[in-house]
């Protein structure tokens, strides 16, 4: 199986994506819209594991697990979740079973880069029951590789270790999209793009998260002085944009 071909195309944020949908009740896709995305970027601060199912369902709703560059944040996120939470894996699948057979391969993919006894087992589980589903049966045959070692060729795998990060909070995939900030520079498209997209997650989580600022920080003596640059300018933005919010959020003078 070619997961490569899969993953192509840029992975939108998903604050952009209520601009996708139309509803009649668009006051509620934004506020389902807050919760969802509020949830999965600061989870490594709000460690709330029962809240999954109901996020996954709203995932679902808000269209946000129909794009193909969706998968491999979810499989980075979900995989690093299930192997923390084997107890939350029944009952996410009691709302993933309700979900199209594509989406439903996503979340198996998952399970195997979980790879823990328990997420093998459910794999395990679904492919007695479904023999003829070839992308169970791969699963159960290929072994998963660890997440930071994945070769960062296309913009979704920056986001994959953005979403790393998010659940685990581990500093490791924070420090990998460092590392292709200078690509910003390359004449290369593709890595011109996959370098402004590191750019862009680290400005804007940078800004909201103050354990991202202390790790740019903490990494900026290791850099070269290309790298370093470009780390300035990522710290610079989201200092700025943090002042910006705090002079708009402040209250009016009055007499």
């Amino acid at each position: 199986m070619n997961l490569k071909a899969k993953f192509a195309g840029l992975f939108l944020l998903l604050a952009s994506f209520p601009l996708l949908f139309a509803s009649a009740e668009p006051d509620k896709n934004e506020v389902e819209m807050k919760e969802v995305t509020g949830w999965l970027d600061s989870y490594f601060e709000i460690r709330k594991p029962d809240a999954a199912p109901d996020i996954i369902q709203k995932m679902n709703d808000l269209g946000l697990l129909d794009k193909d560059a969706a998968y491999l944040p979810t499989l980075a996120f979900f995989g690093l979740f299930f192997s923390q939470n084997p107890a939350s894996i029944e009952p996410c699948f009691h709302v993933i079973d309700k979900l199209d057979p594509e989406k439903k391969n996503d979340f198996f993919g998952a399970l195997w880069q979980a790879n823990t006894p328990q997420a093998m087992a459910v794999l395990e589980t679904y492919a007695k029951a479904d023999p003829k589903n070839k992308q169970l049966q791969w699963f159960l045959t290929t072994k998963a590789g660890k997440i930071e070692e994945v070769s960062i060729d296309t913009p979704a795998v920056v986001r994959m270790n953005w979403a790393a990060f998010s659940e685990s909070g581990d500093d490791k995939y924070i420090r990998r999209i460092i590392s292709v900030l200078p690509w910003r520079h390359s004449n290369d498209l593709n890595y011109h793009i996959i370098g402004d997209v590191a750019q862009e997650i680290l400005v804007s989580n940078a800004r909201q998260h103050s354990k991202v600022m202390e790790i740019c920080r903490e990494s900026f003596p290791d850099q070269s002085p290309e790298a370093k640059k470009d780390l300035s300018e990522v710290i610079k933005k989201a200092e700025d944009a943090s002042a910006d919010e705090k002079i708009g959020a402040a209250p009016a003078k009055t007499n």
